[in-house]
């Protein structure tokens, strides 16, 4: 990999489920996001991933403006679009000043996220490697964004998530996603029979978190840990006729 360590998540999802009515929802994400911007002082980047959670524009609309006032570095799949319109995100973008990053983590497929990011819907793109026709599909996806001068960012954790953001120039947050002081990292370590993690505690003093410099992947599973926990396994074969 060209890059043997990555930037880790040097940001926090400021972001909530209620149940309320939209208003009061969006209220209280307001309160949140205004809430952890003066927990963390002015030297923490800050993101805001909505999760496509909000009801309508007007309410995107109504948060990004708080993300606005707090300094937000980017804000994330704002509604219930699934993020798939680039007409309502280009529109979005033009009332706020806050980056409107990765709306294209739920488009799939190289030639819409080109055809979404042309038409001004984000300002960076996003990918997995787990969703975007596997590590090829996630460096063509970086490929294309550094095309146009822009940056790609790389959605969730694992070792094959470490591997494209080694091996690309254009990305900077390792997402170290889902987990938090009381809330672990939803994939078992006890798959891992090395030292490989994803928890909250992986992130160095520097910000950064390893590439693993092993063989494939690099890392080492526990495949009786994997089989005896198996529910089902199904094999896909390929040019069957």
């Amino acid at each position: 990999m060209a890059n043997s360590r990555c930037a880790a998540v040097k940001w926090a999802i400021a972001t909530t489920r209620f149940t309320a009515g939209s208003t009061a929802i969006r209220r209280k994400k307001r309160a949140t996001i205004l809430a952890t911007r003066k927990a963390v002082g002015d030297n923490m980047d800050l993101m805001y991933d909505g999760a496509c959670d909000l009801k309508t524009f007007a309410d995107a609309l109504y948060v990004g403006r708080a993300c606005d006032e707090a300094n937000y570095f980017w804000f994330e799949d704002p509604y219930r679009d699934a993020g798939l319109s680039a007409f309502s995100h280009k529109k979005l973008r033009e009332m706020l000043k806050t980056l409107l990053l990765l709306l294209t983590e739920h488009v799939r497929g190289l030639e819409p996220k080109a055809d979404f990011l042309m038409a001004g819907g984000t300002d960076f793109l996003r990918v997995d490697p787990e969703y975007d026709m596997g590590i090829t599909g996630a460096i063509k996806t970086a490929r294309l964004a550094e095309a146009f001068g822009l940056d790609v960012e790389v959605r969730a954790v694992g070792p094959a998530h470490r591997h494209v953001m080694g091996a690309i120039r254009n990305s900077k947050y390792y997402e170290v996603a889902f987990v938090g002081p009381e809330c672990a990292n939803n994939i078992p370590q006890k798959v891992y029979a090395c030292d490989y993690n994803d928890q909250i505690d992986c992130i160095d003093r520097d910000g950064t978190v390893p590439v693993q410099t092993g063989p494939g992947l690099g890392v080492t599973y526990d495949w009786d840990y994997i089989k005896h926990h198996t529910k089902q396994h199904h094999v896909f074969e390929l040019n069957k006729r």
